[in-house]
């Protein structure tokens, strides 16, 4: 009789649960889809980025070429360039507030 329900209980311990292989292949595939997923998002983000970036320097582009593209705007430019505001490297600063703000020199 102890034989026998000690086959029952055997029985049932291996139809009940995952077994050690079974929970280490799941936790496997898991952590697959997971790295799967975590690259496929920082490429997204990163070409949303890049994008963005992209944009950005087109209209600062854009707003420059408007700028330069007006005679008094550029003699203005000019004048200030021969006059100290430049950097060690020749690159003139603009202050933020010059772009957005239009006509302030």
């Amino acid at each position: 009789m102890l034989i026998s329900s000690n086959k029952n209980n055997m029985k049932k311990g291996k139809e009940a649960g995952f077994t050690l292989l079974e929970l280490l292949l799941s936790v496997s595939v898991a952590a697959i889809l997971l790295l799967g997923i975590t690259a496929l998002l920082q490429n997204v983000a990163r070409n949303e980025l890049a994008a963005n970036a992209a944009d950005h320097i087109a209209q600062v582009g854009e707003a420059v070429e408007a700028i330069l593209q007006e005679e008094e705007f550029f003699d203005v430019l000019h004048a200030r360039a021969v006059a100290p505001g430049f950097t060690a490297a020749n690159i003139y600063e603009f202050p933020f507030n010059f772009l957005t703000a239009g006509n302030d020199f």
